[in-house]
């Protein structure tokens, strides 16, 4: 026996480590439904991999309007495998997302929400809740253009919602725009609220579905039986994240958030399908049909499938059918939401300038960003404010370089301003 093994005799003889250990292997849980058990580990392997490098980010992280942006592009730039943690954090965190969407869907189709196991079926559609708060407050900590306008275009998509749309908008950005207050609270949400809140779910969703497992049939096993398929499905999650991390370089970030700039705002990702459900409602009261009471309706109808099969009727009409309409319904609205943006030229050009901005910004903020913040950094930059310059005050004329509109100038080129043949072309003209 080696120093491991004295080591571990002595730890033993005072703490009773190995008969805890062998106690809690031989535990019997129930299993069942093994996708579905996948799919939970997969999303406790996310959660644990967000916890980790969560913990190493907020180490570098500053949270305030002048250093939030300048932090983030330490980590992302500067600091040695920094992209490599963020990276991890970001694609974690859509990874969780996309899980607990298909936990749930899964769990729908096949009856996860079954007596005895309702209290688990709700957990999981809290997970989901969860999730989904911690992108939305996480995607705003970079203080950039995407998380900025992001978080002001969901925060009008709350301002909606009847008597306290209003309220909940302000608490969201802090005051009548999004600011520091906003910025606060959104990193302490992010940071404390939801993952102790989600951890503790997690926790109580896995002692419950090892009661009583994932679905009807399982039988009860020693916990050290699916030990390995939960360790090697873990270990896949992670491999999965550090070749998505790889492949992309880590998480990108745009230029410092300007609430003056002409930013082509949306939502995340995930939230598209909320942005172009809104399109379909024409008249602005009627929005809130689309951005609150659909997705709480779905949510409703998703929480009440314990009752709502009661067998009377066929599960493909009363589960089935629903649970195809509204994760086809979201992927159909998403896709559509992108189609749009993919063939708007007036977008496209939007894009390109914020993608402009963003190479100069990060040029810029190798040399040091001022204690003012990165925002007055870009605005100070000759050329970046030049450009703006002529874009408000000249480019409505005048063309120059790759500024303006030629189809729609009415005065002279200023291509080669002052030379010779410039004078030339403009006697000509």
């Amino acid at each position: 026996m080696g120093w491991m093994g004295n080591l571990g005799g002595w730890l033993d003889e005072r703490t009773g480590w190995r008969t805890s250990w062998r106690a809690w292997l031989d535990h019997p849980v129930v299993g069942g439904a093994p996708w579905a058990a996948a799919m939970g580990i997969g999303v406790a392997a996310c959660f644990g991999v967000l916890v980790v490098t969560g913990l190493t980010l907020m180490t570098a992280y500053a949270p305030s309007p002048q250093s939030a942006w300048a932090s983030v592009f330490y980590l992302q730039y500067v600091l040695p495998r920094g992209w490599i943690v963020r990276g991890l954090h970001a694609w974690a965190a859509q990874g969780l997302l996309l899980l607990a969407a298909l936990h749930v869907a899964h769990g729908a189709l096949v009856a996860s929400y079954r007596k005895p196991r309702e209290v688990a079926w709700w957990s999981t559609l809290a997970v989901l809740g969860l999730v989904l708060g911690g992108l939305i407050t996480g995607g705003l900590l970079p203080w950039d253009q995407r998380g900025w306008w992001a978080r002001v275009v969901e925060g009008n998509i709350a301002g909606l919602a009847p008597v306290v749309g209003g309220w909940l908008q302000a608490m969201l950005a802090g005051g009548p725009e999004l600011g520091a207050l906003g910025l606060t609270r959104a990193y302490a949400v992010h940071v404390a609220v939801v993952p102790m809140l989600l951890g503790l779910l997690l926790l109580a969703r896995r002692g419950i579905v090892q009661r009583h497992g994932w679905t009807d049939g399982g039988s009860p096993s020693p916990r050290r039986d699916g030990l390995v398929r939960e360790v090697l499905v873990a270990v896949a999650v992670v491999f999965v994240l550090f070749a998505v991390t790889g492949a992309t370089h880590g998480a990108s970030i745009e230029g410092p958030a300007d609430p003056t700039s002409d930013y082509p705002a949306r939502p995340e990702w995930y939230l598209m399908p909320l942005y172009e459900l809104r399109h379909f409602f024409h008249v602005p009261a009627a929005e809130f049909l689309g951005t609150s009471l659909v997705p709480a309706a779905a949510v409703a109808y998703l929480a009440l499938l314990p009752w709502i099969e009661n067998g009377k009727r066929p599960r493909a009409i009363v589960v089935v059918l629903p649970v195809a309409v509204v994760f086809g319904g979201l992927f159909a609205l998403g896709w559509a939401a992108w189609s749009k943006d993919a063939h708007d030229a007036t977008f496209a050009r939007q894009r390109a300038n914020v993608d402009r901005v963003t190479v100069a910004a990060i040029h810029l903020a190798y040399d040091g960003v001022p204690g003012a913040g990165a925002l007055a950094m870009v605005r100070e930059d000759p050329e970046l404010h030049g450009r703006d310059l002529f874009d408000a005050h000249c480019a409505s004329c005048h063309v120059l370089g790759d500024l303006g509109d030629p189809k729609k100038a009415t005065a002279t080129k200023l291509d080669g301003w002052g030379t010779p043949e410039w004078i030339t072309a403009m006697i000509h003209d």
